[in-house]
Order: C-alpha cells, then sequence, then structure tokens
C-alpha cells in the first residue's frame, strides 16, 4: 500500500513540476585539448561557466517550485508525502548536478592536455 501511495504521489506532483522548469541543455562542446587552439579553449570555459549559470538558475526555479508544491498540499501534508516531494526535486537537480560535473571534468581534462601541446602558453 505505501508503494502505491508513494507512486500515485509521484504522478500528482510530476505533471506539474515538469512544466515550469525546463533543465538545461548542456549542449556544451569540450574541444581535444592537444589539438585546440587557446580561442577554442576559452571558447569551451564561457560555455561551461554559462552551462553552471543556468544550472544553479534551474536548482533555484526546482527550490521555489518544491516550496509550492509542499505549501499546496497545507498543513495537512504527511511525512511521508513530503518526503516523496524533496526525493523528487532532489533527483531532477541531482541529474543536472552530475551532468555539469562531467563536462567540467572534461574541460579539466582537454585543459591539461591543451597546457601539455603548448607548454609555453
Amino acid at each position: 500500500m505505501k508503494a502505491v501511495s508513494i507512486i500515485a504521489l509521484t504522478a500528482i506532483f510530476a505533471a506539474p513540476a515538469y512544466a515550469d522548469c525546463v533543465a538545461p541543455t548542456g549542449n556544451v562542446t569540450v574541444p581535444d585539448g592537444s589539438k585546440a587552439t587557446l580561442d577554442e579553449m576559452l571558447a569551451a570555459k564561457k560555455a561551461v561557466n554559462e552551462y553552471n549559470a543556468a544550472v544553479e538558475a534551474f536548482n533555484s526555479c526546482l527550490n521555489l517550485e518544491q516550496d509550492a508544491a509542499i505549501a499546496a498540499r497545507g498543513r495537512n501534508i504527511t511525512e511521508e508525502e513530503r518526503k516523496a516531494i524533496d526525493k523528487q526535486y532532489a533527483e531532477r537537480s541531482n541529474t543536472e548536478v552530475n551532468r555539469l560535473q562531467a563536462v567540467a571534468d572534461e574541460l579539466n581534462t582537454q585543459i591539461r592536455a591543451y597546457k601539455t601541446a603548448h607548454p609555453s602558453k
């Protein structure tokens, strides 16, 4: 019964949640640092910084949505309902933060490759 009610809660809150906060696309191309120009590396760094800002804005939106979802349930919200809402929003946030981290890690790898290929710069 608990599993059914958690699934039902997730379904109830998922529809409005996904309507407002749109996850950033994260379409950042990180060039091969061993072959890239300085301008290409700087452009990639700028794109990652912009992606980071978009993820931060997305997470701020999620926080507002989460607060609204909890408030909509009123004073009668159960601990189980609150936990289900918290979990849903944490998963969405974590997904985007993990994607951003993967792109940032790739950029850092390529920066090291760039520095190895261009030791004087």
